[in-house]
């Protein structure tokens, strides 16, 4: 070593520090203000505090003497710097001697450099959780069974004299119009595909809505509904540090048809709202727009008369979403891509109608991301792209009616797969129309 201490940088070949995996440090002479007994790696980026990251390697001695041999201990193993996660140690021969050296080798990118396209798939997620929301009202419609009367507005004179099939918000037909009030919250890791380190996330919020009264649609044998909502929508996730909350609103319409035992719907929504994200090399906040359209299509086999139902179904939905400028961070201007993403979900419900106006069901579904990518580029570093694993649903739930226009329910799901974690969705309707 040369002087009181030496500060390593990357050799010329690393183009910056995370082009290639790993990379020699090399010493060079420097003055002033540092401890006669550290040598200090430096990182690109500047000092940590102001973008970049700093190590302190301790010599055995209180000083450096030119011309002396030292050896150097340092508790340091991981490095995180804006771009990428470094694994950090000192270089041995075959032997097990030490060659004065210290490398850096790359073991993937930093959550600092994952926190836009993060926060795009949590946007993407919330398009996914309204759609769910949008279709939980034609779902009711599908509770009764056909063999109870040839058209659906005919079950509800039957339903009334019948105590065991009951009235709910996600299963009995919601034939008058009426209001609803459902709010949520999920508890979850999400897993990316690529090697990017999960993410701890929670969501929440409400939505409100209203329905019209279930029609006859002209001369066809179908009749329909028509629904249109608006919601608050937030979220929180954190991954090493780099954390970000999300706030904004939902707004959106659904129509839906039935025929016997089969009904579909579709759905088109938009949300948007505001990013602020905080990491160890600095923060950003910008806009996010996100906009879609599903579709739900389904078809009621009917058991002991009706008693049992089972219920499979299918949705398909696109979302669009963007984040706008995103800005800088660490120095580094953000670069976003739009996230383009295509979701197939086949689900399977097994549904009972209890006496006294009880109605448990289960469910299992399995959420295909056929594609949901985000991209970014911090500076001139393209970094991976962040795309959701697919994931599983599975869990409970129950109804009950509460007099001639109040409906309750609540829902507890597992997940796993790309989200780990568990959900919880509670709802209340109240019929306010004439005809109840």
């Amino acid at each position: 070593f040369v002087g009181d201490s030496s500060v390593f940088v990357f050799g010329d070949g690393d183009a910056g520090g995370f082009e290639v995996g790993s990379d020699f440090l090399f010493a060079y002479t420097i003055s002033g203000g540092y401890a006669r007994n550290q040598v200090i790696i430096a990182f690109f980026g500047g000092w940590h505090g102001d973008g970049g990251t700093a190590i302190f390697v301790g010599a055995d001695d209180k000083a450096l003497t030119e011309g002396t041999n030292y050896n150097f201990t340092t508790s340091v193993s991981e490095v995180q710097t804006p771009i990428a996660d470094y694994k950090f140690g000192s270089v041995t021969t075959t032997d097990g001697k030490t060659t004065g050296q210290y490398r850096l080798t790359r073991t993937g990118y930093s959550p600092t450099a994952h926190a836009v396209p993060v926060a795009l798939q949590s946007a993407y997620i919330t398009q996914l959780g309204t759609y769910d929301m949008a279709f939980s009202n034609f779902d009711t419609v599908m509770a009764l069974p056909t063999t109870v009367g040839s058209n659906r507005p005919n079950q509800y004179a039957v339903s009334d004299v019948d105590e065991t099939i009951v009235y709910s918000p996600l299963y009995i037909p919601e034939l008058d119009k009426g209001a609803w009030f459902r709010p949520y919250g999920n508890f979850e890791s999400l897993k990316f595909k690529g090697g990017v380190r999960d993410v701890d996330y929670q969501s929440y919020g409400g939505f409100v809505g209203g329905d019209t009264a279930l029609v006859q649609l002209g001369e066809s044998p179908f009749q329909g509904t028509m629904s249109a909502y608006v919601g608050y929508t937030g979220a929180h996730q954190d991954s090493n540090g780099a954390s970000g909350t999300y706030n904004g609103g939902s707004i959106g319409v659904t129509g839906s048809i039935y025929r016997g035992n089969f009904f579909s719907g579709l759905t088109v929504n938009a949300n948007a709202s505001i990013a602020d994200i905080s990491t160890p090399f600095g923060g950003t906040d910008f806009f996010m727009l996100g906009v879609g359209v599903a579709s739900k299509t389904g078809y009621n086999w009917e058991l002991g008369n009706g008693r049992f139902i089972i219920q499979p179904s299918w949705l398909m939905s696109y979302s669009f979403v963007n984040a706008f400028d995103p800005g800088t961070i660490a120095g580094y201007k953000i670069d976003s891509d739009a996230l383009h993403g295509v979701q197939l979900t086949p689900q399977l419900k097994f549904i009972a109608n209890l006496p006294q106006g009880w109605q448990p069901y289960l469910l299992v579904n399995f959420h295909w991301n056929v594609t949901d990518d985000a991209g970014v580029k911090l500076a001139s570093s393209t970094i991976p792209d962040v795309a959701l694993k697919s994931y599983v649903e599975y869990g409970l739930g129950m109804q009950k009616r509460w007099g001639e226009r109040f409906t309750g329910y609540g829902q507890f799901l597992g997940k796993g797969g790309g989200r780990t974690g568990v959900g919880l969705n509670l709802g209340l309707r109240w019929a306010v129309g004439q005809g109840r």
